[in-house]
């Protein structure tokens, strides 16, 4: 995914603002649907090379467990399909779970490609001279999950090549991890202060002090800003005409195929598909260069 992280971090950070604003906005299955699809497209296109059978095992697993504790909690509805334990396990309550599900593999899936594309130098940028505090503290965010799950596995590694958790005994293997954890707790709060300070003998937050930095404003950012406020602007009007207001208690709302949802649901799908569309069309692109060379 070259073409979407060309663009400024601004529009970017405004791409995915509006995109998470939208995909927690309604529980209307085309809206959800929409956002799943453009979402996992995104991101397997965007760590294709890194793509792990493993967490996608995960996500599918947690959409699953979602989808049916739900029905377990809430019994509302009136299409019941059986009872268990004398509750009752109602269609509506199942379809309810999996919306639920669904919100939450969509905003996950944007949150990993936000950690793709959002780096800490784009954060810097953004929020270095508004706030420094802030833009430090969430470029240590985004960073948190891969850098530590990396020195973990580095420091596992090490723990069992000394001998430690070498046997085939759960409670060695324990003991392993545990002591593995604690020396990643000992040597996060040892990197956390050494950035501190690194970055307070750098001058980082002083008023006076001037950045350097490659970004610059295009017109591919501009229409990408222009592009992002249009259409959500446009979907937030059709929902104040009365689309996307979708219900799933005590029976589901029926879809009405009006003008205002049908341009809500073609302007949702070509939000959400938007970077992959960008990409195909630059791929596309480099074929045709390479073909007519």
């Amino acid at each position: 995914m070259k073409r979407f992280d060309t663009f400024h971090p601004a529009a970017l950070l405004l791409f995915y603002i509006c995109i998470l604003l939208l995909s927690m906005l309604s529980m209307d299955p085309v809206l959800l649907l929409a956002s799943v699809c453009g979402s996992i497209s995104f991101y397997c296109a965007a760590a294709y090379p890194r793509l792990s059978a493993r967490s996608g095992l995960f996500f599918c697993v947690l959409f699953l467990l979602v989808t049916v504790t739900n029905p377990l909690f809430s019994h509302n509805g009136v299409t019941v399909l059986f009872y268990l334990n004398h509750q009752p396990v109602t269609k509506e309550a199942i379809c309810c779970g999996a919306a639920l599900g669904a919100m939450l593999l969509s905003v996950l899936y944007w949150c990993r490609t936000l950690q793709i594309f959002m780096t800490s130098d784009k954060l810097l940028y953004l929020f270095g001279r508004i706030s420094p505090s802030l833009g430090l503290l969430l470029s240590m965010c985004l960073r948190f999950t891969p850098v530590f799950r990396r020195q973990y596995q580095n420091i596992h590694q090490v723990q069992k090549t000394l001998g430690y958790g070498g046997s085939d005994q759960p409670l060695d293997r324990i003991r392993c991890h545990v002591r593995s954890f604690g020396i990643l707790v000992t040597w996060s709060m040892e990197h956390a202060i050494e950035t501190a300070d690194s970055m307070n003998g750098r001058g980082y937050g002083l008023g006076q002090r001037t950045a350097f930095s490659l970004f610059c404003w295009r017109l591919r950012d501009t229409l990408l800003t222009v592009f992002c406020l249009a259409a959500t602007g446009g979907i937030l009007a059709c929902r104040a005409y009365g689309a996307l207001h979708y219900y799933y208690y005590p029976a589901m709302t029926p879809h009405i195929w009006d003008a205002p949802h049908v341009i809500c649901y073609s302007l949702v799908w070509l939000l959400m598909l938007s970077p992959v569309i960008l990409e195909g069309v630059e791929t596309l692109r480099w074929n045709y260069c390479r073909s007519a060379i």
